[in-house]
């Protein structure tokens, strides 16, 4: 009776577990696709296994309104779907797995979905690769109009889990994993409209999320990253997220906005904020928490205008807020009304020719021995100034460090002439995690 091949067994299997209409091109060289769609509109495909091509669908030549729907395409060499032209508008792929073998390089399928096509739709489908990871999960090429990317998975993969950049878009809902890379990419290329991601998930890759351009982004969570739970730059807000056990809890890079979040347990830096040499730029970070790092916050070869203000940030390994060649190109660093209390970490730190850092009414609370409320380099001391704050100090701490320590408030001001306007008192919290004032 004879005995099956290995791709004949292979090829009973999935016919035996395929719902609806199974194609195995078994050709998988340059122009081999199992379906092709040039100049077709309004095609619906659903139900189907697709595997053993090239890409297992090929769509181009302004192939509008594409659906693709409940389908399996997995193992052909390039990509599961592949849409080439912005012109193949409209397409919609929804409820569908995508997958390759990294073990065979003609069955890695090393994009599970390709749209260079405008206003695409990407809904609840799964894209990953077994057998070690190749390539990217979704990926959205650069498109017009708005991408509408929600409720998918994709894990395993190499470059990107989800790739989005478009000139809109909403990105929801979407967990992201086990990228070698980054996970999840979104780039807002149209100041016109404000793209949007929210409810999205990123772990266990090198960066969670990388997010640029003029967009929102809020209601997402990192963890478990080995580089940045976030990467903003070039306009991005970053807003109501979460940034968890990652190396760096989030990187911020030219002009940023970040708001309103929670970034704690990071083995590096919570906020690391650096820009080039540009005076034009704006990097914001507002009313965070921010605990449990190596550094709270850290600035970093900065110019332009860098503020800091109204953050909570508290019980870091090191420093509270740390300014490491800080605005070293120019500009100033304005810190306002932030709490900083560490109970065995500076509060304030200045350190390689940081320059140009203003603080004002904030609160400042340094313990224990070695340990300083402000300690400022002697390298550092360029255009620093501080005023209209409360500086306290316990269990062996002191006060400053400014070429030499100082221990009470009256000889930092007698002698340097700085918060004239200060307290050195004990600012009176609520206590037990509520760093709030007493009311009088």
């Amino acid at each position: 009776q004879g005995v099956l091949s290995p791709d004949a067994v292979r090829r009973h299997y999935n016919q035996g577990i395929a719902t609806g209409a199974f194609f195995d091109r078994a050709n998988t060289s340059s122009g081999n696709y199992a379906i092709q769609l040039t100049d077709a509109d309004a095609v619906s495909i659903a139900n189907v296994s697709i595997t053993g091509a090239l890409d297992g669908i090929n769509v181009s030549g302004g192939s509008t309104d594409f659906l693709l729907e409940n389908a399996r395409i997995f193992e052909n060499a390039s990509s599961g779907v592949y849409i080439a032209d912005a012109a193949s508008a409209r397409a919609t792929i929804r409820d569908s797995v995508f997958y390759g073998d990294v073990a065979f390089a003609d069955r890695d399928q090393n994009t599970g979905i390709y749209m260079a096509g405008a206003d695409p739709t990407v809904l609840r489908n799964a894209a990953y690769h077994v057998r070690g990871r190749i390539g990217s999960g979704i990926y959205i090429d650069n498109v017009a109009g708005n991408a509408i990317v929600n409720d998918n998975q994709a894990y395993a993969n190499w470059d990107v889990g989800i790739y989005v950049r478009a000139a809109n878009f909403q990105i929801s809902g979407n967990t992201v994993s086990d990228t070698r890379y980054t996970g999840l990419y979104a780039e807002d290329t149209s100041v016109a409209g404000i793209g949007q991601s929210f409810n999205n998930i990123a772990f266990n890759n090198e960066t969670g999320f990388d997010l640029r351009g003029s967009a929102e982004h809020f209601g997402n969570e990192a963890y478990a990253n080995t580089g940045d739970g976030f990467y903003l730059r070039d306009g991005v807000t970053l807003r109501n997220s979460i940034s968890r056990n990652n190396a760096t809890g989030v990187e911020m890079y030219r002009t940023a906005r970040l708001a309103d979040s929670r970034i704690y347990d990071n083995t590096s830096s919570g906020v690391y904020i650096s820009t080039n040499n540009d005076g034009a730029v704006l990097p914001t970070v507002l009313r965070n928490q921010v605990w449990g790092n190596e550094y709270g916050i850290q600035l970093n070869y900065a110019n332009g205008t860098t503020r800091i203000a109204n953050n909570l940030v508290r019980d870091n390994r090191i420093a509270g807020l740390l300014f490491n060649n800080g605005q070293r190109y120019g500009g100033v660093a304005d810190v306002v009304n932030n709490t900083v209390r560490e109970p065995s970490a500076d509060a304030v730190r200045l350190i390689s020719s940081s320059r140009g850092i203003r603080l004002s009414n904030n609160i400042l609370w340094a313990s224990g021995p070695g340990r300083y409320a402000l300690n400022v380099a002697n390298d550092s001391q360029s255009g620093f100034a501080s005023d209209y704050n409360l500086l306290y100090f316990t269990d062996g701490a002191r006060l400053a460090w400014w070429q030499a320590p100082f221990v009470t408030l009256a000889d930092w001001r007698y002698e340097l002439g700085f918060d004239l306007n200060s307290l050195s008192t004990d600012p009176l919290f609520v206590g037990g995690g509520d760093y709030h004032l007493q009311s009088a």
